[in-house]
């Protein structure tokens, strides 16, 4: 990493790929096996259009980066659950993986998990953080600490905290 706190350019051989590569994986388990209209490769591509097409331009680091693209994977999915539920006029239309969250790996509805996220998020935002950060940016327990400045027995807690939530919300779905 440069000892500067900007992004590396889109040229540079060591972020990029691992970068990719790690959201690439984190895609594919979210949007689970078969039957999506969605590659985990377009996922990817659409999080870095809008991530070199934002304001941000000043991150830190690869798991910072993660970070925001966890922000940008969860909404590009919410925004393409809510289109295809309009389309539809039915919330069936979009349905995600959430291996980890509970001890089911059927997929659940788009929209359902982003109520469910909103929930949490007004009730305890630092576990919907949490949440958000492993679930759509794939970081570890620790990464997760770093990046929120928190203990890692915080992240621990809030974790379990947001996957209780999770699991309460979608049961039955």
């Amino acid at each position: 990493m440069h000892s500067n706190n900007t992004m590396l350019p889109a040229s540079d051989n060591t972020l990029v790929p691992a970068v990719y590569r790690a959201l690439q994986k984190r895609a594919a388990v979210i949007l689970g096996a078969g039957g999506a209209s969605l590659s985990p490769q377009s996922l990817v591509h659409d999080v870095l259009l809008k991530l070199y097409t934002s304001d941000s331009s000043a991150w830190r680091d690869e798991r910072h980066f993660r970070a925001v693209a966890a922000v940008a994977m969860r909404q590009i999915l919410i925004d393409r659950a809510r289109r295809k539920a309009t389309l539809k006029h039915s919330s069936n239309g979009a349905h995600l993986s959430l291996t980890g969250i509970g001890e089911s790996h059927d997929p659940v509805d788009g929209l359902a998990l982003a109520g469910a996220l909103e929930s949490l998020e007004a009730s305890r935002s630092r576990a919907a953080r949490v949440v958000e950060l492993r679930l759509f940016g794939g970081l570890d327990l620790q990464e997760v600490a770093d990046e929120m400045d928190v203990s890692l027995s915080t992240v621990k807690r809030e974790w379990r905290v947001g996957q209780a939530w999770l699991r309460t919300r979608l049961s039955g779905l």
